[in-house]
């Protein structure tokens, strides 16, 4: 696999970076090489989330997938050490995740650091699964609620604190999609 950055800076950013979260634990593609502004990584066999989301036969794997969802953010925030830190993953869209056939998940595309609150990731991410468009609602229903399910056990939230950040983001999007 092949991600082309901004420039070459940003691509030893985000080499430097995986490495780093790889080696902390979170499942994030291997770094292979650095070409200028190219990092060459490990190939991970599986589906984006929207891809996911598009079969309405996965809406049986939601609450697993949701699970490990939160379990990757879990490992993410451990590894940065967002108790200290406040930083966050930032760029959380279903395309920038890759689930595999047995439900894994892995992060993709690190090109900056991002700070604030977890319920920022968390309601972006819940933002984009509300929104994205399917023809398959079953399953984007269905991931939606398992996911605010696992996010509000799995980090003792505030669920309003949760809806709001969600709904903020969604206000983002339509800003940004206009």
């Amino acid at each position: 696999m092949r991600k082309e950055c901004s420039s070459e800076e940003s691509a030893c950013f985000e080499a430097e970076y995986l490495r780093v979260l790889k080696q902390r634990g979170v499942a994030v593609p291997g770094v292979i090489g650095l070409e200028g502004r190219v990092v060459k990584l490990e190939y991970i066999e599986g589906l984006t989330l929207p891809d996911f989301l598009a079969d309405e036969a996965n809406a049986v794997r939601c609450s697993a997938l949701a699970m490990n969802i939160a379990s990757w953010f879990e490992s993410f925030y451990a590894a940065v050490r967002h108790a200290s830190t406040g930083e966050i993953r930032g760029d959380v869209n279903g395309r920038n995740f890759i689930v595999t056939k047995e439900d894994a998940v892995f992060g993709v595309d690190f090109e900056s650091r991002v700070f604030g609150k977890r319920e920022t990731d968390l309601g972006r991410l819940l933002a984009f699964v509300k929104t994205y468009t399917f023809d398959n609602k079953k399953t984007q229903e269905t991931l939606e609620n398992e996911l605010v399910s696992a996010f509000l056990r799995r980090f003792s939230l505030s669920s309003d604190a949760l809806e709001t950040e969600t709904a903020r983001e969604i206000r983002e999007m339509a800003k940004r999609r206009r």
